[in-house]
């Protein structure tokens, strides 16, 4: 199916009605799905270094991991491996759902080329000369080649090997959604619970272009939804950030939660608390969603013990589930007491960080 018809069909969804009817007009599956959610009191969050027997041995209701050790086909998990995780100590159910990146391509990801990019300075040196000469320990980056998909952007600075993506082309999407052995295919065939979406604001870099951008975005993530709802009624759809499209009906009615990152903390540096502004700002939209009962879930990358408590409480009393670990999610911390919110780390063998 073009683009065109995809984001026609997209917008004939509901527009009159409100937020609160859009939810109503789920699918029975979603609605369960909704309704399980609303159990959920503790999540973790680990997608570097995955041991399902400490995933299995966490006390949480809700994990997110990658669904491979290293992101790679090689080590994928298997439904057996992803079985086992879904089973708490005390033998009840938890949810195990797979980080999905879909506003930025990764270079260890299946559908990769090596020949796709090359390497080119950050900038250039000053100084005269028509061929200046770069020195060897200048900052470069990767950007695609002639030969690269046209949905292929330059790398991110900020995080090498995540390249941006024209994330509204059609070939993109299929890659992640439509194709028999999609992403989203690849997840589900495991037996994993559902997806947890990022990069949903990857629209903020073409917002200033064009004004069709948000539009563009809910637009990808209700495809998401509505192609693994048809295979699994109950398929759980959490988006991570992009807190502005709480607003969109059609969001809220493809989502079952919302995820903040550095809600409190982070935004200015790690540990260093935001201000009363950017907090209020954020909150204001995702209370808005959670009065319509969608959960919304926190990661706040702090250690320090006095600053996970007070988050902790601060967070809890308006209703957040909050998840404290450390930025580079390469470990799963687990909380010494539900009262006090703290994390240590669990005593298990180092695992290798991810061959980013």
């Amino acid at each position: 199916m073009c683009w065109a018809l995809r984001a026609m069909l997209a917008g004939c969804v509901a527009v009159m009605a409100s937020p609160a009817d859009v939810r109503a007009e789920k699918s029975e599956g979603s609605r369960s799905a909704v309704s399980r959610l609303a159990d959920v009191k503790s999540w973790g969050y680990q997608l570097q270094g995955v041991d399902p027997a400490e995933v299995a041995n966490s006390p949480y209701d809700l994990v997110v991991i990658d669904y491979s050790r290293n992101g790679k086909e090689a080590r994928r998990f298997t439904p057996a491996e992803v079985k086992i995780m879904q089973a708490k100590p005390d033998g009840s159910r938890r949810f195990v759902i797979a980080y999905m990146s879909i506003g930025e391509a990764e270079d260890y990801r299946f559908y990769w080329s090596r020949g796709w990019v090359e390497p080119a300075p950050i900038r250039q040196p000053t100084g005269g000369g028509a061929t200046p000469v770069l020195p060897e320990n200048i900052e470069t980056i990767r950007i695609p080649r002639l030969m690269a998909p046209l949905w292929l952007g330059r790398e991110n600075e900020s995080w090498r090997g995540n390249y941006h993506v024209r994330f509204w082309l059609p070939a993109w999407q299929d890659l992640i959604v439509h194709k028999p052995d999609s992403y989203l295919s690849r997840i589900m065939s495991a037996g994993f619970d559902g997806v947890y979406l990022d990069r949903v604001d990857a629209y903020y870099a073409i917002e200033r272009d064009t004004e069709s951008a948000k539009d563009w975005m809910v637009s990808f993530v209700a495809e998401i939804a509505a192609v693994a709802r048809q295979r699994k009624p109950d398929w759980i759809v959490v988006a991570q950030n992009a807190e502005e499209l709480l607003a969109e009906q059609r969001y809220l009615g493809a989502i079952d939660a919302v995820a903040k990152e550095d809600l409190l903390y982070g935004g200015e540096g790690d540990g260093v608390r935001n201000s009363d502004g950017r907090i209020a700002q954020s909150l204001r939209k995702l209370m808005a969603a959670r009065a319509l009962g969608l959960p919304v879930l926190a990661v706040e990358y702090i250690s320090d013990p006095k600053q996970i408590a007070r988050a902790n409480a601060e967070l809890r009393e308006r209703g957040i589930i909050p998840y404290f670990g450390p930025r580079g999610l390469d470990r799963l911390e687990v909380p010494k007491s539900a009262a006090a919110g703290q994390a240590v780390r669990p005593e298990v063998s180092p695992q290798p960080a991810r061959d980013r």
